[in-house]
């Protein structure tokens, strides 16, 4: 056989099996290449999204950041300021702020991002620590006053050590803050988060400032507990109406007394006694009744007490006190009045005599 003719059926056996070895080559290949491209364009997708998202949670923490200078701010002002300030206006914005403090470590832990764990760990850290600093530090304040009723204060040594607490917290705080921003700097395209500090003054915020602010809090006159009541007005059911200069109410068996009450003091009352008194006539009942309402500082509500069952043509003193537990602040008022009697109706009855009948006559 030629040489030629051997090399020609070398080659027709040869090709099928190149074939059979190179296609599926050749498509993982192809596939291969596909593959990697894709991850790679995935990647690149991936940290534009990335990015995006981390600055968008700085950007929303850098919101929550603000308000919670704004927060530190307040929180220093009002204990600094505290001896000068009314007792109700110390409390409420001690209060004010523990609640402020607390939902904006509520906002931010509700904020997820794929930024480094430590940096979004570090910015909830700073924000619940700033939480517990003012729930200290309103509880040693307004703890030390008695608390909002005036009656139950804690020594002023528990109150230190509470308030130190609260200002480790807050100094934890400032730390924690400066952690958070530094972890997202390394975070995909750096986002940078706003500054956010509560210890601007190094001469506040310490154990020095404290043992100095404590006492002039203690010693404030201003919020000093100050127990007041007011018996604003008294009325009834039925109503009192003026005739010939004399407070009358119309005929009746049962009556209501309204009474308005206000707190005018600068502490928390939750027990109220308001009670009606009828002196002077008889009730067919009892003559005195009670009942019991919560005032805070500075607001008013009303209680409807009775009824009280009254005789009617008969006089009565009506008599109202207002009395918070602890018996300091007691108020009372007066009102005299007439329950009309009942009006008597007469009778006339009216006899008519049977008309005279004409008897005939008879003759004889």
């Amino acid at each position: 056989m030629s040489p030629s003719r051997r090399r020609s059926r070398w080659r027709r056996r040869l090709t099928p099996t190149l074939l059979r070895v190179l296609v599926p080559a050749t498509a993982l290949g192809v596939a291969l290449a596909v593959f990697f491209g894709a991850v790679s364009d995935i990647g690149r997708q991936s940290a534009s999204y990335r990015r995006t998202v981390d600055r968008g949670f700085a950007a929303l923490a850098g919101s929550v950041a603000i308000r919670s200078t704004a927060s530190g701010a307040i929180l220093q002002s009002v204990l600094t300021n505290g001896p000068s300030l009314d007792r109700i206006a110390f409390f409420s914005t001690l209060d004010t702020v523990a609640t402020q403090t607390a939902h904006q470590a509520d906002d931010l832990a509700s904020y997820t991002s794929p930024a480094p764990a430590a940096a979004v760990g570090a910015c909830r850290g700073a924000l619940d620590d700033r939480a517990a600093a003012a729930a200290d530090l309103r509880q040693a304040f307004e703890g030390v006053l008695g608390g909002r009723t005036g009656t139950s204060p804690i020594s002023s040594d528990a109150a230190m050590a509470q308030a130190d607490t609260g200002l480790s917290s807050a100094a934890q705080g400032d730390v924690s803050w400066r952690a958070c921003q530094q972890d997202l700097l390394k975070a995909p395209g750096s986002p940078r988060l706003a500054a956010s500090t509560w210890f601007t003054d190094p001469t506040t915020w310490s154990g020095l400032w404290l043992a100095t602010v404590l006492p002039s809090i203690i010693g404030s006159p201003s919020l000093a507990a100050n127990p007041a009541l007011d018996v604003v007005t008294v009325s009834t059911t039925p109503g009192v109406l003026v005739v010939g200069g004399s407070p009358v109410v119309s005929a009746t068996h049962a009556l209501s007394v309204h009474v308005v009450v206000s707190n005018t003091g600068n502490v928390d009352q939750p027990g109220v006694r308001v009670t009606a008194n009828l002196s002077g006539g008889r009730v067919d009942g009892p003559g005195s009744l009670s009942a019991f309402v919560a005032l805070g500082a500075g607001r008013s509500t009303s209680v409807v007490i009775g009824p009280f069952a009254v005789v009617p043509g008969t006089g009565y003193t009506l008599s109202v006190t207002a009395a918070p537990p602890a018996g300091a602040g007691t108020a009372t008022a007066s009102l005299g009045l007439q329950v009309a009697a009942v009006p008597t109706t007469t009778t006339t009855t009216t006899t008519t005599a049977p008309p005279k009948r004409n008897t005939p006559r008879t003759t004889g």
